[in-house]
């Protein structure tokens, strides 16, 4: 879940370089959610996850990867923006697919 929230900062962080037009916010969530960060999540909990899950969880690391690249090497508003609705098409299709309960 942790994760998760970082995934709602990123995206607020590149909808702030979106409007401010600045490429170097963007950047900046490179090492917040790409897939530099897969490494990191406990292995007991990736064993515990669906496979499903887990895909959906790389392409989104993948999207933010591809949204930084952008941002790094040919900055385009809307090449960024066609990322993003990507990234964001695949959160909810997780969201409404996966649930993650706590167990006491």
């Amino acid at each position: 879940m942790a994760e998760m929230r970082l995934f709602l900062e990123s995206i607020k962080t590149i909808n702030e370089g979106l409007v401010e037009n600045n490429p170097t916010k963007i950047v900046s969530i490179d090492q917040q959610s790409g897939v530099c960060k897969v490494d990191v999540v406990p292995q007991g909990l990736i064993k515990s996850l669906p496979v499903g899950f887990k895909t959906m969880g790389m392409q989104t690391h993948d999207y933010f990867d591809k949204i930084v690249k952008i941002a790094k090497e040919n900055y385009s508003q809307k090449e960024i923006q066609k990322e993003l609705n990507s990234l964001m098409n695949n959160c909810v299709a997780c969201h409404r697919t996966y649930k993650i309960t706590l167990k006491e």
